[in-house]
């Protein structure tokens, strides 16, 4: 992956672009944003990909990540061990090998 410090600048440029994004939700100037989804990065999607392709080695396995209780005072929070969601989740890729977290 490229050193993304190459563009950005170092953690001092870090603590300040976080600060004015702090300062822009603070204001209202800015939407609430969702950083998974895909609207803010598509019309830079063939760049991104680029930039971090470099010295990453795809590898045959599918993950997994089992939460295991770090959640637990969240009133949203699930045991997903107590229910039948790995399994499932398992099934969607039969054969496949799977890299647990």
């Amino acid at each position: 992956m490229i050193d993304l410090r190459k563009n950005f600048g170092g953690r001092g440029n870090r603590l300040f672009q976080l600060a004015y994004v702090y300062a822009q939700a603070r204001k209202r100037e800015t939407e609430d944003i969702y950083l998974q989804d895909p609207k803010h990065f598509a019309p830079f999607h063939e760049e991104i990909k680029a930039l971090y392709r470099q010295g990453v080695n795809p590898i045959d396995r599918v993950s997994i990540h089992v939460r295991m209780g770090d959640y637990t005072d969240n009133p949203f929070y699930v045991n997903l061990q107590e229910t039948n969601y790995y399994d499932e989740a398992i099934r969607q890729f039969p054969g496949e090998k799977f890299l647990v977290f």
